[in-house]
């Protein structure tokens, strides 16, 4: 795939994943200038800046892929999320950023399936971690922004703290540190996450 047609394929996938979260979002109740900034900042950031500027652009498409994969997922879309997967699969087999990040996930995964406090939406922090711990911030970003919109009211003012992190990466530790205390602490006075609203409807008595 040339440069060029990379580039335009990644930005496309990233402008649909924000679409996506949007439209998610807004179901949430999340007000217009919230998943509005998500849907932006997935797409327009200084980590998607720099990896078009260094030639890049396929973390953006396999940061995209991930996410959308989780979150075909997590609507119960199973074909759909395998689709995704396998593309991103093929991205990390090329890429040594995306492939560290699956191998990073799995214990993270293994130490959240063990946590009392686990909700279905943790597994976008999850994922969040595992890019993060591996150094490939775009896919981070896009998973952090995700995880937020859907489990926080208001602007993701976590996101967008860590889109600053491309100047300094020390500025993306507090948010690392705060995503492992939110996943794998076990504390009653942390507060829980909101319930997926998609479960399904309760079947009344007889």
């Amino acid at each position: 795939m040339g440069s060029d047609l990379g580039a335009i394929v990644s930005i496309f996938a990233v402008g649909v994943l924000g679409l996506v979260l949007a439209a998610r979002m807004r179901r949430r109740g999340q007000a217009p200038v919230a998943y509005g900034t998500a849907a932006l900042l997935c797409v327009v950031n200084p980590f998607t800046w720099e990896a078009l500027r260094v030639g890049h652009a396929e973390e953006m498409l396999g940061g995209a892929l991930c996410v959308g994969a989780v979150l075909a997922a997590r609507r119960g879309r199973a074909l759909g999320a395998s689709v995704l997967l396998v593309g991103a699969g093929g991205l990390a087999a090329t890429e040594w950023s995306v492939l560290v990040s699956v191998l990073a996930a799995a214990p993270l995964t293994a130490l959240w399936w063990r946590s009392a406090r686990r909700t279905p939406d943790d597994v976008l922090a999850v994922v969040a971690l595992a890019f993060l711990v591996s150094g490939a911030f775009v896919p981070f970003l896009m998973a952090l922004v995700a995880w937020e919109g859907l489990t926080r009211r208001g602007l993701p003012f976590a996101s967008l703290l860590s889109s600053a992190a491309v100047f300094n990466p020390l500025l993306a530790v507090p948010v690392a540190v705060w995503l492992a205390v939110r996943l794998y602490v076990p504390s009653r006075k942390l507060p829980r996450l909101r319930a997926w609203p998609y479960a399904a409807p309760r079947v009344p008595a007889s």
